[in-house]
Protein backbone atom coordinates (compact mmCIF):
# COMPACT_ATOMS: atom_id res chain seq x y z
CA UNK A 1 0.00 0.00 0.00
CA UNK A 2 1.20 3.51 -0.85
CA UNK A 3 0.95 5.68 2.28
CA UNK A 4 2.32 8.85 0.66
CA UNK A 5 -1.09 10.24 -0.44
CA UNK A 6 -2.55 9.58 3.04
CA UNK A 7 0.29 11.35 4.83
CA UNK A 8 0.28 14.22 2.36
CA UNK A 9 -3.47 14.61 2.73
CA UNK A 10 -3.09 14.77 6.53
CA UNK A 11 -0.46 17.49 6.14
CA UNK A 12 -2.68 19.55 3.80
CA UNK A 13 -5.69 19.30 6.11
CA UNK A 14 -3.56 20.24 9.12
CA UNK A 15 -2.10 23.25 7.29
CA UNK A 16 -5.48 24.53 6.11
CA UNK A 17 -7.26 24.16 9.43
CA UNK A 18 -4.31 25.69 11.28
CA UNK A 19 -4.66 28.77 9.10
CA UNK A 20 -8.42 28.77 9.59
CA UNK A 21 -8.17 28.50 13.37
CA UNK A 22 -5.37 31.05 13.39
CA UNK A 23 -7.60 33.58 11.68
CA UNK A 24 -10.45 32.73 14.03
CA UNK A 25 -8.22 33.24 17.07
CA UNK A 26 -6.96 36.53 15.73
CA UNK A 27 -10.53 37.73 15.27
CA UNK A 28 -11.36 36.88 18.88
CA UNK A 29 -8.28 38.70 20.17
CA UNK A 30 -9.43 41.79 18.33
CA UNK A 31 -12.93 41.40 19.82
CA UNK A 32 -14.25 41.77 16.33
CA UNK A 33 -15.36 38.27 15.42
CA UNK A 34 -16.54 37.89 11.87
CA UNK A 35 -16.91 34.47 10.27
CA UNK A 36 -15.91 36.00 6.93
CA UNK A 37 -12.51 36.93 8.36
CA UNK A 38 -11.78 33.22 8.73
CA UNK A 39 -11.84 32.96 4.98
CA UNK A 40 -9.43 35.73 4.16
CA UNK A 41 -7.62 35.71 0.79
CA UNK A 42 -4.53 34.09 2.33
CA UNK A 43 -6.55 31.15 3.66
CA UNK A 44 -8.53 30.69 0.46
CA UNK A 45 -5.44 30.85 -1.77
CA UNK A 46 -3.59 28.40 0.45
CA UNK A 47 -6.51 25.99 0.32
CA UNK A 48 -6.80 26.18 -3.47
CA UNK A 49 -3.08 25.60 -3.97
CA UNK A 50 -2.88 22.70 -1.52
CA UNK A 51 -6.06 21.14 -2.88
CA UNK A 52 -4.56 21.28 -6.38
CA UNK A 53 -1.37 19.61 -5.17
CA UNK A 54 -3.39 16.99 -3.33
CA UNK A 55 -5.38 16.24 -6.51
CA UNK A 56 -2.13 15.72 -8.43
CA UNK A 57 -0.84 13.35 -5.74
CA UNK A 58 -4.07 11.36 -5.94
CA UNK A 59 -3.75 11.10 -9.71
CA UNK A 60 -0.12 10.05 -9.46
CA UNK A 61 -1.01 7.34 -6.95
CA UNK A 62 -2.83 5.45 -9.73
CA UNK A 63 -1.00 3.77 -12.59
CA UNK A 64 -2.65 3.38 -15.99
CA UNK A 65 -1.54 1.13 -18.86
CA UNK A 66 -2.97 1.44 -22.38
CA UNK A 67 -2.79 -1.68 -24.55
CA UNK A 68 -3.33 -2.44 -28.24
CA UNK A 69 -1.78 -5.02 -30.57
CA UNK A 70 1.56 -3.58 -31.66
CA UNK A 71 1.81 -0.47 -29.44
CA UNK A 72 2.40 1.90 -32.35
CA UNK A 73 -1.06 3.31 -33.25
CA UNK A 74 -3.85 3.33 -30.68
CA UNK A 75 -2.22 2.78 -27.29
CA UNK A 76 0.52 5.42 -27.83
CA UNK A 77 -2.25 7.91 -28.60
CA UNK A 78 -4.19 6.87 -25.51
CA UNK A 79 -1.05 7.24 -23.38
CA UNK A 80 -0.17 10.62 -24.85
CA UNK A 81 -3.70 12.02 -24.58
CA UNK A 82 -4.13 11.01 -20.93
CA UNK A 83 -0.66 12.29 -20.04
CA UNK A 84 -1.48 15.64 -21.62
CA UNK A 85 -4.46 15.92 -19.28
CA UNK A 86 -2.80 14.89 -16.02
CA UNK A 87 0.75 16.11 -16.64
CA UNK A 88 3.99 14.48 -17.70
CA UNK A 89 4.72 13.24 -14.19
CA UNK A 90 1.61 11.08 -14.06
CA UNK A 91 2.13 7.33 -14.22
CA UNK A 92 0.71 6.42 -17.62
CA UNK A 93 2.30 3.95 -20.04
CA UNK A 94 1.36 1.80 -23.02
CA UNK A 95 2.24 -1.63 -24.40
CA UNK A 96 1.24 -4.16 -27.03
CA UNK A 97 0.06 -7.74 -26.72
CA UNK A 98 2.37 -8.62 -29.64
CA UNK A 99 6.04 -7.83 -30.13
CA UNK A 100 6.00 -6.88 -33.82
CA UNK A 101 7.33 -3.36 -33.32
CA UNK A 102 9.34 -3.44 -30.07
CA UNK A 103 11.63 -0.42 -29.83
CA UNK A 104 9.95 1.46 -32.69
CA UNK A 105 8.46 4.94 -32.62
CA UNK A 106 4.68 5.24 -32.85
CA UNK A 107 3.24 5.15 -36.37
CA UNK A 108 3.94 8.47 -38.12
CA UNK A 109 0.21 8.97 -38.62
CA UNK A 110 -0.37 8.68 -34.87
CA UNK A 111 2.45 11.14 -34.29
CA UNK A 112 0.90 13.54 -36.80
CA UNK A 113 -2.67 13.43 -35.46
CA UNK A 114 -1.33 13.85 -31.93
CA UNK A 115 0.76 16.84 -33.03
CA UNK A 116 -2.32 18.43 -34.61
CA UNK A 117 -3.87 18.34 -31.14
CA UNK A 118 -0.76 19.64 -29.35
CA UNK A 119 0.18 16.21 -27.97
CA UNK A 120 3.76 14.97 -28.40
CA UNK A 121 4.23 11.18 -28.46
CA UNK A 122 7.66 11.10 -30.11
CA UNK A 123 9.35 10.10 -26.84
CA UNK A 124 7.49 6.78 -26.78
CA UNK A 125 8.90 3.44 -27.91
CA UNK A 126 6.87 0.30 -28.50
CA UNK A 127 7.14 -2.53 -26.00
CA UNK A 128 5.34 -5.78 -25.30
CA UNK A 129 3.28 -6.19 -22.15
CA UNK A 130 4.98 -8.24 -19.44
CA UNK A 131 3.61 -10.28 -16.51
CA UNK A 132 4.90 -7.66 -14.07
CA UNK A 133 2.57 -5.06 -15.64
CA UNK A 134 -0.40 -6.87 -14.11
CA UNK A 135 1.07 -6.25 -10.68
CA UNK A 136 2.36 -2.73 -11.26
CA UNK A 137 -0.65 -1.06 -12.88
CA UNK A 138 -4.04 -0.30 -11.33
CA UNK A 139 -5.94 0.02 -14.62
CA UNK A 140 -5.11 -1.83 -17.84
CA UNK A 141 -7.16 -0.56 -20.78
CA UNK A 142 -7.55 -2.68 -23.91
CA UNK A 143 -8.34 -0.91 -27.16
CA UNK A 144 -10.56 -3.72 -28.49
CA UNK A 145 -12.15 -7.02 -27.58
CA UNK A 146 -9.43 -9.18 -29.11
CA UNK A 147 -6.72 -7.53 -27.01
CA UNK A 148 -9.03 -7.58 -23.99
CA UNK A 149 -9.41 -11.37 -24.33
CA UNK A 150 -5.65 -11.77 -24.75
CA UNK A 151 -5.02 -9.74 -21.60
CA UNK A 152 -7.58 -11.74 -19.61
CA UNK A 153 -5.86 -14.94 -20.76
CA UNK A 154 -2.48 -13.58 -19.61
CA UNK A 155 -3.73 -12.55 -16.15
CA UNK A 156 -2.84 -15.02 -13.42
CA UNK A 157 -5.65 -14.45 -10.93
CA UNK A 158 -8.94 -12.63 -10.33
CA UNK A 159 -7.19 -9.54 -8.94
CA UNK A 160 -5.19 -9.14 -12.14
CA UNK A 161 -8.21 -9.84 -14.33
CA UNK A 162 -10.22 -7.19 -12.49
CA UNK A 163 -7.72 -4.54 -13.63
CA UNK A 164 -8.37 -5.25 -17.32
CA UNK A 165 -11.15 -3.36 -19.05
CA UNK A 166 -12.10 -2.11 -22.50
CA UNK A 167 -11.37 1.57 -22.78
CA UNK A 168 -14.60 2.59 -24.55
CA UNK A 169 -16.65 1.03 -21.74
CA UNK A 170 -15.63 4.07 -19.71
CA UNK A 171 -17.74 6.12 -22.09
CA UNK A 172 -20.36 3.51 -23.04
CA UNK A 173 -20.58 1.02 -20.13
CA UNK A 174 -20.95 -2.66 -21.05
CA UNK A 175 -21.27 -1.96 -24.78
CA UNK A 176 -17.79 -3.39 -25.55
CA UNK A 177 -17.13 -0.97 -28.40
CA UNK A 178 -13.77 -1.43 -30.14
CA UNK A 179 -11.37 1.37 -30.90
CA UNK A 180 -10.73 0.32 -34.54
CA UNK A 181 -7.18 -0.41 -35.61
CA UNK A 182 -6.32 2.39 -38.08
CA UNK A 183 -3.06 0.81 -39.28
CA UNK A 184 -4.34 -0.19 -42.73
CA UNK A 185 -6.71 2.74 -43.07
CA UNK A 186 -6.23 6.33 -44.12
CA UNK A 187 -5.62 9.48 -42.12
CA UNK A 188 -9.31 9.78 -41.26
CA UNK A 189 -9.06 6.53 -39.34
CA UNK A 190 -6.41 8.05 -37.07
CA UNK A 191 -8.48 11.19 -36.57
CA UNK A 192 -11.47 9.08 -35.56
CA UNK A 193 -9.34 7.05 -33.13
CA UNK A 194 -7.98 10.24 -31.59
CA UNK A 195 -11.51 11.57 -31.06
CA UNK A 196 -12.66 8.33 -29.42
CA UNK A 197 -9.66 8.18 -27.11
CA UNK A 198 -9.94 11.85 -26.23
CA UNK A 199 -13.50 11.29 -25.02
CA UNK A 200 -12.66 8.06 -23.20
CA UNK A 201 -9.69 9.60 -21.37
CA UNK A 202 -11.92 12.41 -20.12
CA UNK A 203 -13.97 9.75 -18.34
CA UNK A 204 -10.85 8.02 -17.04
CA UNK A 205 -9.63 11.33 -15.66
CA UNK A 206 -12.85 11.66 -13.66
CA UNK A 207 -12.11 8.31 -12.00
CA UNK A 208 -8.55 9.23 -11.15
Amino acid sequence: MNFAPTLFGWFIEKTFFSLLLGNLGQSKKLNNFDIHSCFCPQTIITFLITFGIWKIVLIMSKKVLMVCLGNICRSPLAEGILKSKVGEDAIVDSAGTAGYHVGHLPDERSIEVAKLNDVDITNQRARRISPSDFEEYDYIYAMDEENYNNLIAMAKNDTQRSKVRMIMNELYPNENIDVPDPYYGGDNGFKNVYKMLDQATDKILEKL
